[in-house]
Order: C-alpha cells, then sequence, then structure tokens
C-alpha cells in the first residue's frame, strides 16, 4: 500500500538538497541529521548479531543439556517475551507513531492510515523471524536433522511468528490498557541481568529451564510450536499432533483482532465536557477587570 508519489518525491529530495548546500546553517543540521542516521544504521548492524546470538545461546543449552525440549523451551520464553514487544510496536504504530498526525490532517480515511500503520509493525516485527529461523535452525543442526526435514523447520518458525502476532493483536484488541512497554522492558532487563551473570547463576538457570521444558513447552501457547518441531525428532510424539487444534485457533484470532482494532481506530479529537462548577466567561472576565484575577479559573462553591 502507497500513500506516497515516487515522482513527487524524487523531485521534492532534489528541491532540498538544492537548498541545503544554499545554506550554511540547513548544511550544519543536515550532518547533525546524518549522524543520527549512522546510528539508525548501526541498529541494523545490531540487531541480525543479537539473533546470530540468541541462535547460539540455543545451541549451547542442547550441548549442555543433551535435551532438545530444553533449547526449545529456551525459544518458547524468547517468543513469549516478544509477545509483549509486538504488543507494544502494535500500540506505538497506531496510537503513538510520528506520522499519524500528518496522515490524520490529509484527506486520508481512518481505515487507509490503520492499514498503513499495521504494515509498519509487521514490518518491524520480520526480525523477530530472524530470531526463530536462526534458532530452530541452530536446532536442526545440533540434533542433525535430515535435509528432508528442513522446509518443515522453515513452515514451524513461519506459524511460531505468525502465533506471536496473532496473541499481541490479541492483547492489545481485548487489553489495551495493560503496560505491555513496561513489562517486555522489564523482562529485557531480567534476561540482560541473567546474560551479565551467568558465571554465577548460568548453570541454575539452565538446571531449572532443563526441569521446566515439558511443562513450559505445554502449558504456554507460545510452547506449542515447538512441540510440533519436537515430532521432527526421534524423541517427538505423535500426540503432540493434537496441539494443531488450540494452535489454529489462536492464528484464527488474528483477523477478529485485526478487524476489532480497525473498527475502534478513530484519530478525533477528544473533546472533554466543561466541568459544573467553572464561572461563565462573561462573569470570568468582570471578576478580572476588577482586579480579582487569578491564574487558575474561578469555580463556585458547593452551595452555588
Amino acid at each position: 500500500m502507497r500513500l506516497h508519489s515516487p515522482a513527487f518525491e524524487k523531485a521534492l529530495r532534489r528541491k532540498v538538497r538544492k537548498t541545503v548546500r544554499g545554506s550554511r546553517e540547513l548544511r550544519r543540521e543536515a550532518r547533525a541529521a546524518n549522524r543520527f542516521r549512522k546510528q539508525y544504521h548501526l541498529m541494523l548492524l545490531l540487531r541480525p548479531a543479537i539473533s546470530v546470538g540468541f541462535a547460539i545461546a540455543v545451541w549451547r543449552m542442547l550441548e549442555q543439556t543433551g535435551h532438545a525440549g530444553s533449547a526449545l523451551a529456551l525459544i518458547n520464553l524468547w517468543a513469549f517475551v516478544f509477545v509483549f514487544v509486538q504488543a507494544q510496536r502494535l500500540v506505538s504504530c497506531l496510537y503513538a507513531s510520528s506520522d499519524v498526525t500528518a496522515l490524520a490532517l490529509l484527506p486520508v480515511t481512518a481505515p487507509t492510515i490503520f492499514r498503513w500503520e499495521l504494515q509498519k509493525a509487521l514490518r518491524g516485527a520480520l526480525w523477530f523471524m530472524l530470531d526463530l529461523l536462526a534458532s530452530y535452525a541452530a536446532v536442526a543442526l545440533c540434533s542433525q536433522l535430515p535435509a528432508a526435514k528442513w522446509p518443515a523447520v522453515l513452515l514451524i518458525s513461519v506459524v511460531a511468528w505468525a502465533e506471536v502476532l496473532a496473541l499481541a493483536a490479541l492483547c492489545v484488541a481485548y487489553l489495551p490498557r495493560l503496560p505491555y512497554q513496561l513489562a517486555s522492558t522489564g523482562l529485557f532487563i531480567g534476561l540482560f541481568v541473567l546474560f551479565m551473570a551467568r558465571d554465577v547463576v548460568g548453570n541454575a538457570v539452565i538446571a531449572l529451564i532443563d526441569r521446566a521444558a515439558p511443562n513450559l513447552n505445554l502449558l504456554l501457547p507460545t510452547g506449542w510450536p515447538t512441540l510440533l518441531f519436537q515430532l521432527l525428532l526421534p524423541e517427538g510424539q505423535w500426540l503432540f499432533l493434537l496441539l494443531l487444534v488450540p494452535l489454529g485457533a489462536a492464528l484464527g484470532t488474528l483477523q477478529h483482532s485485526l478487524r476489532r482494532l480497525q473498527t475502534h481506530y478513530d484519530l478525533g479529537e477528544t473533546i472533554l465536557q466543561v466541568a459544573p462548577d467553572l464561572v461563565p466567561a462573561a462573569e470570568t472576565e468582570q471578576v478580572s477587570a476588577s482586579g480579582a484575577g487569578q491564574d487558575r479559573p474561578p469555580r463556585v462553591g458547593p452551595t452555588a
């Protein structure tokens, strides 16, 4: 979906460059903006490194425990954290994005703006897809999975990614006031603390995840794709195919949640009612003229 004209943007960029070159102050501001752009490009290099680092952590978990379920439980916990992250991303794109205000001033309908901002949220969620692909590939390589089963690994990664998006949209649609940013920030801080203190509590955390892996993968919705992944391994149980029912139900909520969000997507200005105890404007002007003006608007008492 496009809300712009490539020809207009090309002409506008050419005009902006010409104007910037003719002003010393604008050149200074352009250099400052380019420094911010370099930091943004640095994040483009840092984010894939996080995916690779997480895949290495999953690999080491499998090597130390010898249980594929424990490594898959780590992927499960990572996906559970990203339910809150994607929920916060969806809220930010739909209601707090910098271009929402500009789009609201254009002759563009609210459903069009909703689809535009939703595309931005989905593009940002592609990094999480990279996390899943790298981590599931690490488990498949360490388990020496045959090449014929690798398409199933890709399919499970896509299903796990779609399930996280469905759960995030479901949370935002029905529980919009939950502090998703606080929850995701707290979880990431906890992961960072565990990473920094891995030499002290690393073995205890690995042992805890190893013991709780079967329950985590079964009880958390983000663990159902990991149990389907175990079907590709020798220790997999065909009973896990029953999880396709709740997994399909979770994926089926995505369309309904997005429809609900679009129905309630309103960019109109909220107009609050005037407080009943405020003095009318005419009387306020008389009070100010008499020299009794105040910083706060005058209010009448309970008797009046």
